[in-house]
């Protein structure tokens, strides 16, 4: 059985870090972090994940348009934003 991922989308590295680390410590989850929209669409257009996580104001793509491309890709992933 596959484990299951994260994705976290953040144009700040400090936030992705801190998501990263507290779900590392307080979950079985693989954790993915991404600070470009694309590299993240990427990586869902070839790769299964459990959930996705987005920040909304971001310079490349805003949270919403980046969860709605998401879910055409992975419709059965949870979106939070």
């Amino acid at each position: 059985m596959e484990q299951k991922s994260v994705l976290i989308l953040d144009d700040e590295e400090m936030v992705l870090t801190s998501l990263a680390t507290y779900l590392a410590l307080e979950s079985d989850y693989d954790v993915l972090t991404f600070t470009s929209a694309r590299q993240a669409l990427a990586h869902l257009e070839e790769h299964e994940v459990g959930l996705i996580i987005s920040d909304f104001l971001m310079p490349e793509m805003d949270g919403i348009t980046f969860l709605t491309r998401a879910r055409e890709l992975r419709p059965d992933a949870p979106r939070v934003l």
